[in-house]
């Protein structure tokens, strides 16, 4: 009992000597940056935010980096002030997303990507000389505005690149990295990943494109069996006109002769139209099963013309 109540004195009086060891930083702080030592005046708000941390201090901090130029510093002080104030309802977390929305317009922006196979643990990132954060890759980071140093390794060679960055300027950097070892099974022998058997997915589409196939060549048949059928109706009625209305001559048609003869080329003309889509229906479909996927080899299909005197027509054939 009298150990807790010395720990609990030691306690009581510590804190007074942190805020006012903190206190003294403070007023340190705001004395260096009205002679606008900067390094010095915003090392002692930092040191004063670590024994006592608060919105004021926090503010007075992000204040310092962003006269000094340290803007993304300043963004990170604002964001950190703007949580505190939020936390505690404090008026004043308002005026801070006012700052940090017209400060991220001025704040360079930089952007590293690396391939999707590099090693991030063995070949490690340096930016400023400090190991940069693998979760910063792919994604847009804030920087402050002047020149950067960025430091990786490839195949054990070291790589350097110098980056400046102006306000408000935004940059995208591809760098290569030695690629991440193949991990090895407890046999010694490297796992091979399985990838899903695509065959009932092929054996599917194939299928579908194929019944759609049928449909078009069936159609097309069809079209081409009602256009040979008016063809020859067209035709007969066209040839009994000339014979018992026109005299065997086209130039010689009565009326009646005249209007026949009309409807028979009309029919003629509907007939073609006909032919045309049966064709197209058939060529269709003929492209679709011959192409469709399927795990085993296509089988052999033929299309040719039926030419008569008393028929017109299209003959498919083969294997289905």
């Amino acid at each position: 009992m009298k150990h807790a109540l010395a720990f609990a004195l030691l306690l009581a009086a510590a804190a007074p000597a942190h805020a006012n060891k903190a206190d003294d930083l403070f007023q340190q702080g705001q004395k260096a940056m009205k002679q606008k030592a900067y390094a010095e005046a915003c090392s002692a708000f930092e040191e004063s935010d670590k024994l006592d941390p608060g919105i004021g201090v926090k503010l007075n901090a992000a204040r310092c980096y962003e006269e000094w130029g340290k803007l993304a510093r300043a963004y990170q002080w604002y964001l950190d002030a703007l949580k505190l104030a939020e936390k505690a309802g404090d008026k004043r977390g308002d005026k801070v997303k006012e700052i940090l929305a017209s400060l991220d317009q001025e704040v360079p922006k930089l952007l590293i990507t690396v391939p999707a196979n590099s090693d991030l643990e063995g070949g490690s990132i340096m930016f400023d000389g400090k190991p940069l954060d693998s979760k910063l890759l792919g994604s847009e980071f804030r920087v402050d505005p002047g020149p950067h140093e960025l430091e990786w390794q490839v195949g054990g060679e070291k790589k350097t690149k110098t980056l400046a960055f102006e306000r408000g300027a935004s940059r995208e950097v591809t760098i290569e990295l030695d690629p991440a070892p193949v991990p090895v099974s407890g046999d010694g022998s490297t796992p091979t990943t399985l990838e899903p058997s695509k065959e009932p997915e092929v054996e599917k589409v194939g299928q579908t494109r194929k019944l759609v196939s049928f449909v078009l060549v069936g159609a097309g048949a069809v079209a081409l069996g009602v256009s040979g059928a008016l063809t020859l109706d067209a035709r007969g009625t066209y040839k009994d006109a000339l014979a018992e209305h026109c005299g065997g001559v086209t130039n010689m048609c009565t009326e009646e002769g005249v209007q026949i003869t009309g409807d028979a080329r009309s029919r003629a003309n509907i007939a073609t139209g006909v032919a045309i889509f049966g064709l197209a229906a058939v060529g269709a479909g003929i492209a679709l099963y011959l192409t469709a996927p399927s795990p085993e080899a296509d089988p052999t299909l033929s299309v040719g013309p039926i030419l008569a005197p008393d028929t017109t027509g299209f003959a498919v054939s083969g294997s289905f």
